[in-house]
This record gives C-alpha cells, sequence and structure tokens, in this order.
C-alpha cells in the first residue's frame, strides 16, 4: 500500500508542476492537436494546456503503441472540438 501511495503522490506532483509550468512537455501535434506529453518514470503523461489548467489526456506506460491508440481518435482528442 504504500508503494501506490508514494506513486500517487509523486503523480499529484507532478502534475502540480505541469499545471504551473504547462510549456514543460513536449508537443506531440503528430498525435493530436494540441497534445503534449511529459514523462513520468516509466509513463507518459498526455495534456492538453488550457488558459488555466491542464486537461489530462491519457496516462500511458511507455512501452505501449502510442501512435496507434490516438491514431483514429485524434478529433476525441482535440480541446477545441
Amino acid at each position: 500500500m504504500a508503494n501506490a501511495d508514494a506513486f500517487i503522490d509523486r503523480l499529484y506532483e507532478t502534475l502540480q508542476v505541469l499545471d504551473r509550468q504547462p510549456g514543460s512537455g513536449r508537443r506531440r501535434e503528430e498525435l493530436a492537436p494540441g497534445v503534449q506529453s511529459f514523462p513520468f518514470g516509466r509513463y507518459v503523461i498526455f495534456y492538453h494546456a488550457l488558459a488555466d489548467a491542464i486537461e489530462i489526456v491519457r496516462v500511458l506506460h511507455g512501452a505501449r503503441d502510442i501512435e496507434s491508440i490516438f491514431e483514429g481518435h485524434a478529433r476525441d482528442f482535440d480541446p477545441n472540438r
């Protein structure tokens, strides 16, 4: 249980940093309009930077086929839809 709590605490801290500095992530326009990514251990956080917050799109394990997950669903992740 302690490991799970520590994981959630680190994730929360990372999300707070992204909220304060949304430009820290890598732009991933090849996946979907406006999507950025940020590494988190073995995972990758995908998000949109909004005017006053961030919107988490997905959190995926880095070993996943990320392109195929986003392929055909780019519109679903477009913050302007």
